[in-house]
């Protein structure tokens, strides 16, 4: 059961609790209002009490699952921006290491693919001017491959899995007491 359906369930298990709370507390006042009998309505009181003690103890066991629940949701939610912020700023500073990579490359004269070039003056085209003049002092024969090719490769390869993680937690859910209705007392 995930996380939604399990909030869905408890809060339908929860209304239902509460509705029957409402019915007995009803029912309390109308003995109150028709009691002639003192010890017919303190029988009937006593047994009404009883019934609304244990709704109310189901009703805040189930109150407190819920709130856990709700916890743990954000608890989640939080992790998964996290992680996200932090692949974020990984790949961002990976980049910049490339294009640095890429700007040492041209600046002594290599040959360097065009594309990682372009990647270059899209990130700091200052840097890629600065490297172009001087590579006009420098000559290499040496011949780079594109840095970003293999993460290109990669990117397709990734793009065809799917994401099929499931999010396990272990928590004791509470059990789903059989409510009676109480409307016919």
């Amino acid at each position: 059961m995930n996380i939604r359906q399990a909030k869905n369930l408890y809060s339908t298990q929860l209304n239902r609790l509460r509705e029957q709370q409402k019915i007995l507390f009803d029912k309390q006042k109308n003995m109150q209002k028709e009691s002639n009998n003192i010890l017919e309505y303190e029988e009937k009181n006593g047994v009404i009490l009883e019934l609304s003690n244990s709704l109310e103890k189901q009703i805040d066991k189930t109150q407190n699952f819920l709130d856990n629940l709700s916890v743990l949701s954000s608890y989640i939610h939080n992790a998964q921006a996290i992680k996200q912020q932090s692949d974020t700023s990984a790949e961002y500073t990976e980049n910049i290491a490339k294009c640095m990579e890429i700007a040492r490359r041209i600046s002594e004269g290599s040959k360097v693919p065009y594309c990682d070039e372009r990647k270059l003056m899209k990130y700091n085209l200052k840097l890629y001017m600065a490297a172009k003049n001087i590579s006009m002092m420098n000559k290499s024969d040496k011949e780079y491959k594109s840095l970003w090719e293999e993460e290109e490769e990669e990117n397709k390869i990734n793009s065809k899995r799917t994401d099929n993680t499931e999010i396990d937690f272990d928590i004791a859910l509470p059990e789903l007491a059989e409510i009676p209705d109480f409307s016919d007392l």
